[in-house]
C-alpha cells in the first residue's frame, strides 16, 4: 500500500525558524569541547578523544537543525538543491571516501562513526545552500563565538591556567 504525504495533516509552521536558530547555535558552540561520552574505548597511548565515541554540544544543535529543516522541507515541499558542482561533488566524495574507508579499516566501528560525521558536514553544507545563508547572516553568530572565546582567553591569561 502506497502512502503519500498529501493524506497527512500539515506540520505546524516555524520549523524553518527553529532550524535557523539551531544553525546559529551550532556556529556559536563550535569551539566548545563539552561532550557526552557515548562509548569509552581507551587505547593507551592514544588520546581518548581519538578513540572514544563522543557527542559534542554542537553535534546536538546540528541534529536539531537537521530535524527541524527536514520538517520545514516537508511543509514547504521545496526540492533540495546541491549548489555548485565544484563544491558539492568534492564534499560528497569526502563523505563517500569516509564510508568506503570502513571496508579496509582496522577499527570499522570508529571509521563508520567518523564517516557519519563527514556525512553530517555534507548535510550541513546542503542546509546552508538551500536556506541561502549569507556571510552577513553568519557574522553575528561568529561575533558571539569570538566574544565568548575572548572572555575565556582573557580569563585563562589572567589565571595562567586553562
Amino acid at each position: 500500500m502506497e502512502t503519500t504525504l498529501e493524506h497527512h495533516r500539515p506540520l505546524p509552521a516555524g520549523f524553518g525558524r527553529i532550524a535557523r536558530f539551531a544553525f546559529y547555535a551550532t556556529v556559536i558552540l563550535l569551539p566548545f569541547r563539552w561532550r557526552i561520552e557515548l562509548l569509552a574505548r581507551p587505547n593507551v597511548p592514544l588520546y581518548v578523544d581519538y578513540t572514544d565515541f563522543l557527542l559534542f554540544l554542537p553535534d546536538i544543535t546540528l541534529l536539531v537543525t537537521f530535524v527541524a529543516w527536514g520538517f520545514a522541507l516537508q511543509t514547504d515541499r521545496k526540492p533540495v538543491r546541491f549548489g555548485p558542482a565544484v563544491l558539492w561533488i568534492p564534499l560528497a566524495g569526502l563523505s563517500l571516501a569516509g564510508l568506503l574507508s570502513t571496508v579496509f579499516s582496522v577499527d570499522r566501528a570508529l571509521s563508520l562513526y567518523h564517516a557519519v560525521r563527514f556525512g553530517f558536514l555534507f548535510v550541513f553544507y546542503l542546509y546552508v545552500v538551500n536556506e541561502n545563508i549569507s556571510i552577513f547572516e553568519v557574522g553575528p553568530a561568529v561575533g558571539v563565538q569570538g566574544l565568548i572565546q575572548s572572555i575565556a582567553a582573557i580569563g585563562q591569561s589572567l589565571t595562567q591556567r586553562s
